[in-house]
This record gives structure tokens, sequence and C-alpha cells, in this order.
């Protein structure tokens, strides 16, 4: 058998994936704390040992793993490299050659040379949304919305086979989205639960990036920011980390104020896609990550101010391209980045 895996480490939780003899395998039951704000040392064991569980219950030895691909959050310096990570919490992260790491630990583990690769998180879901619509797209934009905001762009020319050209850039953050410019006064016009609030700059040191507003990163500075003018709110009451996680609970339940971060948030992913659209020029965009991971009716709203924010911070472009979508991955278990991940490890 061939095996090749695939994984999504992100800041919160990893998850892995297979490519075995052209068959995609996820086990939804394996998703993992990353632990990423404790370094790379407990990393990389988080990777194998999920690794690990995984190959056990497809009864398949690590002997017979051939390839590892990581779809990651943050940028890579150098193909195999990470660059700066400030949503893994651990300055151990920067310029770790975790490429290397991953092939030096299955010597070690597995008694096993093989070949690890980096992939952009965002790549590496576009990979996945283009081997599921096979050829029926052309340039497919894709858009995890988790921690932090990752982007990705698949092309494929009409009737090719095979795995579609990914745009990695020369050390593999092509399509970075994250770390773009916002139109901060757009986006507090348009979401006035955030009137008057102040946006603090990204830990990237460029500004005010799209993904303090299209993210996670949204929840940390906004939630505090709205709570200081509610009174009495349930989760003014709980620690600013938990109350966070606890966002998506609310907002299901029908809670005005979490529904109205979380369209925020969804409205901010909306300008990120069209900040990145007016270069990539898409007839398809696809937006997944545990933004999207909800229930089926505030799925629909999310669509609706993801859509809201594309138009409105597109101006004149959003006119442009009439026959564009924009859609949901429908798969709601946040599979898109680790089977992506194990679909280029296939390719590769």
């Amino acid at each position: 058998m061939r095996v090749r895996l695939g994984g999504d480490y992100g800041a919160s939780s990893f998850k892995p994936a297979g490519f075995l003899d052209n068959e995609l395998r996820f086990l939804p039951n394996m998703e993992v704390p990353s632990r990423a704000a404790e370094g790379p040392a407990v990393g990389l064991e988080v990777i194998f040992s999920a690794f690990e569980r995984f190959l056990d219950e497809s009864n398949i030895s690590p002997s017979e793993v051939e390839s590892v691909t990581l779809g990651l959050a943050g940028v890579l310096s150098a193909p195999g490299v990470l660059g700066a990570n400030p949503n893994f919490g651990n300055e151990a992260w920067s310029r770790y050659e975790l490429a290397e790491a991953i092939e030096q630990e299955a010597l070690v583990r597995w008694s096993r040379p093989l070949t690890a690769n980096l992939l952009h998180d965002g790549a590496a879901l576009a990979v996945y949304e283009a081997h599921r619509r096979g050829d029926a797209f052309q340039n497919l934009l894709a858009i995890t919305s988790g921690t932090g905001l990752g982007g990705g762009l698949a092309m494929r020319k009409p009737g090719a086979a095979g795995m579609p050209l990914v745009l990695r850039g020369a050390s593999g953050r092509g399509m970075e989205i994250g770390h773009q410019a916002a139109r901060v006064d757009l986006f507090l016009e348009c979401n006035p639960i955030l009137a008057g609030a102040d946006p603090p700059e990204c830990a990237c040191g460029r500004g005010h990036c799209v993904e303090l507003f299209g993210s996670r990163a949204l929840l940390k500075w906004g939630l505090p920011a709205v709570l200081n003018r509610v009174a009495n709110h349930a989760l003014s009451q709980v620690p600013a980390p938990e109350a966070v996680g606890r966002v998506r609970d609310f907002a299901e339940s029908g809670d005005s104020v979490c529904l109205d971060l979380f369209r925020a948030q969804a409205f901010g992913v909306g300008m990120a896609a069209a900040n990145l659209n007016s270069v990539a020029c898409a007839d398809t965009i696809v937006v997944d990550g545990g933004l999207v991971n909800t229930t089926p009716e505030l799925r629909e709203e999310v669509l609706e101010r993801i859509k809201a924010g594309f138009g409105l911070a597109s101006g004149v472009f959003s006119h442009l391209d009439p026959e564009m979508t924009i859609e949901l991955a429908s798969d709601r278990d946040d599979r898109g980045t680790a089977c992506g991940a194990a679909l280029y490890a296939g390719y590769c």
C-alpha cells in the first residue's frame, strides 16, 4: 500500500488525514489540541502521536509511510521552514526547520526515511476543494477562518487531469491573506456592535491586518470591547480565553451580542476575500474553518455576511465577475486543510 499522510497544524488543534492507495481518509475523532504555544518539541510530539493513532486505527504500519505534508497556519520563510507565526504564541517556532525535523523524527520513531513538505493552510484547503470539484472550475480561491486567516489559489486548465496548480510562491507563503491591510472604517461602519471600538494593531507589526477582523482574533479584542458596554452579559463573568471560545455556542443559542460578533467576523472574511480576489479573479470562492462549522441556520447568515463584506469592499470590481460564486465548505468538520495536505503529499 502507498501511504501518504497530511495534517492540519494550527494554533489550536491538529487534525491528521491520509491518502492511502489513492483513497482519501479522514477520521473526525482524531482531532487533538496542537499545543503550539508550548513550542516545537511538544508540537512535534503531538503531530507524531496523532499520526500514529491514525495509522493504528487504519491498520497501517508506520513503516509504509512515504511522505508527510502539513498544512500550517502562519507564514513560511523558505520551503520547509516556518517564518513568523505570532498565532502559535512561542518564538521558538520562528525560522524552525519543521520539514527536516519531521524527516529526522520519522527515522528515529519509524525507522523510515520519508519526504516532508509544508504547505500554507489556505493552499492545502484549495487543493482539497479543487479535488472535490474535478474540472468544474478554473480558478478557485479558498479561505480558512479560524485562529487566523489563510488563503490559497488553485488553478486548472479546462479538461486537465491530476492535481491543480497551486500558487505557493518562492517560500511557500503565496496568497497569504491574513496580513493584508484592512479597511477599518468600512468594517466599523457596517458592524454597529463594534462602533466606537479601538482595534489593536496586528501582532505581525504591519498595522490593522484583515486577520484582526475575519478570524478568531476579532473575538479576542471585540468581545471585551462589547462586554464593557453590555450590562450583565453571561460571558462577562467568564475568563477571557474561555469566553472567546464560547461565542459560537452562545450565537447558536440565539444570543444577540454573540450573533452580531459572529456576523462581524463573517463580514471581515468577505473584506479579506475582496482584497485577494482583486488579484486572483476567481470563478469560485470557498470558505472553511471554525467560522463555518456551525448550525445550518447560522451558516446561512455567515454566508450572507461574507457576501456583504465582499461586495462592499470590492467596490466597482464587484460587478465585473457576475458568474463568480461564493460558497461555504460542505464538510462541517473542518477537514479541508488536513485532506488537502494529504492529497498534496500524494501528488508530490
